[in-house]
């Protein structure tokens, strides 16, 4: 099913719901199979790797690779702090995985190194990094920050909301989206913004959100990771902002090669697209 996603309010949620995965590979296609042609666009709040304690960079590296993704967003990272053993977090997620490149915004200093947000994509699917800036909220409840990326032919933003704050979110979000229709109005590209919402869609700092951007991504639970109830992990389409396809969006239930609730208590949620630019 294909649908036109420039625009299109609610997207996301007009997509059927897939059965989640099995853990079982029939037709040799992994758990997330994928068209050709397609782009896989994802996020993922990876806590750190510090929820369970027994989680590490690699697992992730090994989600990405299971479920296709070409570029995603990863929130709450770790860079060469104290309480994860002086690891760059989101440089050892992308070494595992051949010919990757990273971006890393820092929300706050903490604990000798850093923490905030990250992007990480595959160049030969996605092309190169052509601009990018960061949008900071440094009154929020937690410093937060807003990661843009530009590449060729879409516009990708990692962003993790205040958790503390109704007031704050709103201010967060109506920041993001005159900086975003400032930098990308007339472009022609379709502009993504993707990470942990802390809201749920129907809450207000979202609705106020989707008056100028689409829910594209599944409206299905994404925390906790162990008894999924709530979907606060989304991606959206800025509205007029440029031509795709959206032909699928799945919340990642199970993985053959990791365990997701010991790796974070949210789970990864994926849209794919078809750029017709």
């Amino acid at each position: 099913m294909a649908l036109s996603c420039s625009g299109k309010e609610g997207a996301g949620e007009d997509l059927p719901a897939p059965e989640p995965p099995s853990g079982q590979d029939p037709d040799g296609e992994g758990l997330y199979a994928k068209d050709e042609g397609v782009l896989r666009l994802a996020t993922y709040n990876v806590g750190s790797f510090t929820k369970s304690g027994q989680a590490d960079c690699s697992m992730a590296s090994d989600m990405v690779t299971e479920m296709k993704a070409d570029i995603i967003s990863f929130n709450e990272l770790d860079r060469n702090t104290v309480r994860s053993g002086r690891t760059d977090q989101l440089a050892e997620i992308a070494g595992g995985m051949e010919g990757w490149k990273y971006v890393f915004a820092k929300a706050i200093d903490f604990q000798g190194g850093e923490y905030g947000n990250g992007i990480a994509y595959n160049p030969e699917t996605v092309g190169e990094v052509i601009s990018q800036f960061t949008v900071p909220f440094p009154d929020a409840a937690e410093p937060r920050v807003c990661l843009v990326l530009e590449f060729g032919g879409f516009v990708f933003a990692s962003v993790h909301l205040d958790v503390a704050s109704q007031s704050e979110r709103m201010a967060e979000v109506a920041e993001i989206t005159g900086r975003m229709q400032d930098a990308f109005a007339g472009k022609g590209k379709p502009v993504f913004l993707a990470g942990d919402m802390n809201e749920l869609p129907s809450d207000p700092a979202m609705m106020e959100l989707r008056k100028n951007w689409s829910l594209v991504s599944a409206n299905s639970p994404t925390f906790p990771s162990d008894a999924p109830k709530t979907c606060i992990d989304m991606i959206f389409l800025m509205d007029g902002s440029g031509e795709c396809q959206v032909s699928g969006t799945q919340v990642c239930t199970g993985f053959n090669s990791v365990n997701t609730a010991v790796v974070s208590d949210h789970l990864p949620v994926y849209v794919d697209i078809n750029l017709t630019n």
